[in-house]
């Protein structure tokens, strides 16, 4: 027969797990407004808060970025690519992604406002799982991240 008026035992005190970081989505734009659009993009759907969105100007700002971000867990889930950048061509910093060891598995998204015939072809020969034209439709671009992007908690 068990006493009503016994006292539970005290409870253990609950442990709170750190919060996960948001996977880094690096995103290599050097136009203003577009990266305006994309910031907004990472705040206005559910499905991409998990991902903190990290901006790159230049094709040498996102070789420095990889570099800092270096490691497996801090490496970006997606790379966003624009083709147009001030410092070098984007085909030519997708190359130099490539051919280093620590970067070559990390998905490549290319944004281009190009309309030549054979550009596609060429970014996805030089590494580039997908080739997106400008202009870009959000749901589209959402839908591409996540099928790239490794699984993060939330």
């Amino acid at each position: 027969m068990t006493n009503p008026k016994a006292v539970a035992p005290p409870e253990e005190p609950k442990t709170v797990a750190p919060k996960e970081a948001k996977k880094p989505i690096l995103i290599i734009e050097d136009n203003p407004v577009q990266q305006l659009t994309y910031k907004g993009l990472f705040g206005g759907h559910k499905e991409l808060q998990p991902f903190q969105p990290i901006m790159a100007k230049t094709g040498r700002e996102a070789l420095g970025l990889l570099v800092t971000l270096n490691g497996a867990a801090n490496d970006p889930g997606v790379i966003l690519l624009d083709l147009e950048l001030p410092d070098m061509n984007g085909l030519q910093l997708l190359l130099a992604i490539r051919k280093d060891p620590r970067w070559i598995k990390i998905p490549v998204i290319v944004i281009s406002g190009s309309s030549e015939k054979n550009e596609s072809l060429r970014v996805k020969a030089a590494g580039a799982q997908e080739y997106i034209s400008k202009p870009i439709r959000n749901d589209k671009l959402v839908e591409k991240i996540l099928r790239y992007v490794v699984s993060v908690k939330a």
